[in-house]
């Protein structure tokens, strides 16, 4: 539910986006790429909806859209995200310090 409500506001402010992975998603793809996670970081950002809107020139029509989503949202969404009156939020962040495995063959 958190992960459908997040793809479908950053899809309507980015027709571009193909998805925001989880930490557990990205650890895979190092994983299969010959990385190992040396050390990782969390935490949230607030995004300021003005500006975060701004930085795609996201049109009106999905600027609306994205505050009904928001709206409409569950209680569990809208606290998880902290959405603010303004349509501002918190989104998760990670940083990954990657480190290239050793491969023998």
């Amino acid at each position: 539910m958190l992960d459908t409500h997040l793809q479908a506001v950053e899809l309507l402010r980015d027709i571009s986006h193909v998805r925001n992975y989880s930490a557990s998603e990205w650890a895979a793809a190092l994983t299969r790429s010959g990385f190992g996670v040396a050390d990782y970081r969390t935490w949230r950002l607030r995004m300021d909806f003005p500006v975060w809107t701004a930085r795609m020139s996201t049109p009106e029509a999905n600027l609306r859209g994205i505050r009904v989503l928001q709206e409409a949202a569950s209680a569990e969404t809208k606290a998880y995200f902290a959405i603010e009156a303004d349509g501002s939020f918190l989104l998760d962040i990670l940083w990954i310090e990657a480190i290239a495995e050793l491969r023998h063959g």
